[in-house]
């Protein structure tokens, strides 16, 4: 228990540091926004509640970024999952500057049971602080979520195959049943246990061991039908609406595959950065890997059991993988940190009267440092955040423009009692016209940067909506300001 309390004061201390409450940008705003909306609706839709529908009804500028909002079945939607907005719409009178910070309290659970069946306690801190696992459970998010009913799921399974009690592989069943509602990795992580010991059990000619396996299975594919049923009714694709929001990525060439596996998994350059796969942040799994696959045929079926899991799952998830999203491109693999962390603790217990060999200790040293640098990042990135979102908010107008979506973006939470449009090509420039047009404004806000930030624009939005609100009879005032926006006010004349 004590290491437990630990573990979970450090997270909270690094996420005062942080500071989430104050990065509800990009992926926490809109997953912010779901869970509001759904709220707002009463649970009986899922419509993204949009202050500026009024001037945009197609959404087509909306300040978010693209794909993150889509039309289906007749509404606009976000692209995250319903049990995460139906969660966090539970209990949303905590407030949004508070729910982060539930995160270390709600991976305790996973983190007690792991402390009380990890040989080497250090390796509970690797699990959380040596992977990427800490850097995705800092903001607001489903992850803290996720990580733990997949972790205990996973749990459960292992104790299944060492105690042979099936009662353990039903409870598992049913914690990562619930588990795929809050993301799709889970369906993939699931079957990749059971192809692995059917594997297993079938080079050893275990065949009641078989029949016990597919007889297990059928717990798990009623909640996968149950879940593949609402998806269905409810966006006309069983997988929901992540997949159908990056199903255009289907259709990628080979070498985009190679690519996006590669930065998954482990890395790959990109113009601006470094992308941060799963091996890359965790070198120290790899070297568990290759010891125990050099004694394959004298581990344990346990040992073996981590050792094909993980494989197989790396292998689905980088070549599955629509895309491989942000830097830390290892948030896909996360997941991954439970069966190789039992492997890794298998691997300590062969030293257990020997002395530990220096690679262990370097690469540990290594992996800290990458999560610490990760972490570095992450503050000072929230900490300008914070100086561009106290200025964009104390904004008042009946409509903003802005010209980035970043702009956009660092209203976060203003969003809702804000109308805020971003423009996301040349063309939208007619579309402000035709507002400007339709109804009648007093004060508008235009918002941009000193150059152009998103190469879909050949031109400088801004200069370009400031000569068009000139035209319409509006009085233009640029306003002082110390984070390089460009920034105008604009009052209609009254005559």
């Amino acid at each position: 228990m004590k290491i437990s309390l630990i573990i979970t004061a450090i997270i909270l201390i690094i996420q005062i540091i942080i500071r989430p409450d104050s990065v509800y940008i990009s992926d926490p705003l809109v997953k912010a926004i779901q869970v509001k909306s759904l709220f707002l609706n009463g649970w009986n839709s899922q419509d993204i509640f949009y202050p500026a529908k009024e001037y945009d009804p197609l959404f087509t500028m909306n300040p978010l970024n693209e794909g993150f909002i889509f039309f289906n079945k007749g509404r606009f939607i976000g692209q995250y999952p319903i049990a995460l907005s139906f969660f966090y719409s539970i209990i949303l009178f905590l407030g949004f500057s508070l729910l982060p910070y539930l995160n270390s309290l709600i991976l305790f659970p996973m983190v007690y049971l792991y402390s009380k069946n990890l040989y080497n306690k250090n390796n509970l801190f690797y699990l959380l602080f040596g992977t990427t696992i800490i850097v995705t459970i800092i903001d607001f998010s489903e992850c803290s979520i996720f990580y733990c009913l997949t972790g205990i799921g996973f749990l459960f399974i292992k104790k299944y195959i060492d105690q042979r009690v099936d009662t353990h592989f039903i409870i598992g069943n049913i914690i990562l049943g619930i588990a795929i509602w809050f993301r799709l990795e889970a369906l993939l992580f699931t079957f990749s246990i059971y192809l692995t010991l059917f594997i297993i059990y079938f080079q050893k000619k275990e065949f009641t061991n078989i029949y016990k396996l597919i007889f297990h299975s059928l717990t798990f594919i009623f909640l996968v039908l149950i879940f593949f049923l609402y998806n269905y009714i409810s966006y006309d694709s069983i997988l929901g609406p992540r997949y159908l929001a990056n199903i255009h990525n289907n259709s990628l060439n080979i070498l985009e595959k190679v690519r996006i596996f590669l930065s998954i998994l482990f890395t790959y350059p990109r113009e601006n950065n470094l992308a941060m796969g799963f091996y890359f942040i965790s070198p120290i799994f790899l070297y568990s890997i290759v010891y125990f696959l050099k004694n394959i045929k004298s581990n344990s079926v346990l040992i073996n059991f981590y050792l094909g899991q993980s494989l197989i799952f790396s292998l689905i998830v980088g070549t599955a993988a629509p895309s491989d999203g942000a830097t830390i491109t290892a948030r896909f693999m996360a997941i991954a940190v439970f069966p190789l962390i039992f492997l890794l603790d298998e691997h300590y217990k062969i030293y257990t009267d020997k002395k530990i060999p220096k690679t262990f200790n370097i690469l540990n040293i290594y992996s800290y440092l990458v999560s610490f640098i990760l972490l570095i990042i992450f503050f000072f990135s929230s900490t300008f955040l914070r100086k561009a979102t106290n200025y964009v908010n104390k904004i008042e107008s009946d409509l903003i423009i802005t010209s980035n979506e970043f702009i956009s973006g660092s209203f976060q939470l203003g969003y809702f009692n804000k109308k805020i449009l971003s423009l996301k090509n040349n063309n939208q420039i007619n579309e402000i016209s035709v507002i400007l047009n339709k109804n009648n404004i007093s004060n508008i806000q235009l918002i941009g940067f000193n150059s152009i930030l998103d190469n879909k624009l050949s031109i400088n939005p801004i200069n370009e909506l400031y000569t068009l609100l000139k035209n319409n009879n509006y009085n233009c005032k640029e306003m002082e300001n110390k984070i390089n926006l460009i920034h105008y006010s604009c009052e209609k004349n009254s005559n």
